[in-house]
């Protein structure tokens, strides 16, 4: 009997919990759409910038400022030992032997002949909701991969990888912008 108690108790709980958090809105308030950017660094381990707790000061001041202003995820872990893969899961949503790239360079394991799955990409959905999208820097290309790398459907492709010029990416980065 009291195993019932709990688990109406429990339901009622959670009933009041959802309640309480519907949205109080008037039908004619229009909502602006959050800005997005999804900024990803290689080879930083936990305690390398300084919101993360590094003690060289002013290591990362750009980084701290966006961490003060902006979310930050630290309970996150890569999905792969390799960059390539871990940014194909991040931003395709799946597991890297789902994405299509599950190494680096145009050499497949043996097992894998072609893409797992046709997927798209994190920037196909927010440029299908209107938001503007864009790749800046190493967004890896590879023969094997679907075609949701390229969907960044405003900025100009075909450079970039390997011209790892500073100046460079400022010029491309303020064109896009």
């Amino acid at each position: 009997m009291s195993s019932k108690i709990n688990v109406l108790v429990f339901g009622v709980l959670i009933a009041m919990v959802l309640f309480s958090c519907q949205p109080n809105k008037k039908a004619e308030q229009k909502e602006e759409p959050l800005n997005v950017v999804l900024i990803t660094l290689d080879d930083m381990g936990y305690g390398t910038t300084g919101v993360e707790g590094c003690t060289v000061p002013g290591i990362t001041p750009y980084i701290d400022k966006l961490a003060s202003e902006g979310i930050t995820f630290t309970r996150g872990f890569v999905m792969s030992p390799m960059c390539g893969p871990s940014r194909a899961a991040i931003l395709s949503g799946r597991y890297p032997h789902c994405s299509g790239m599950m190494g680096h360079g145009n050499q497949p394991p043996a097992l894998w002949e072609e893409p797992v799955v046709k997927t798209s990409s994190i920037s196909t959905y927010l440029h299908d909701n209107g938001y503007t999208t864009g790749a800046i820097l190493k967004l890896r290309r590879s023969k094997y991969l679907n075609t949701w790398d390229t969907e960044y459907h405003e900025f100009p492709f075909g450079v970039g990888y390997h011209d790892r010029n500073p100046k460079s990416f400022y010029t491309r980065t303020k064109d896009f912008i």
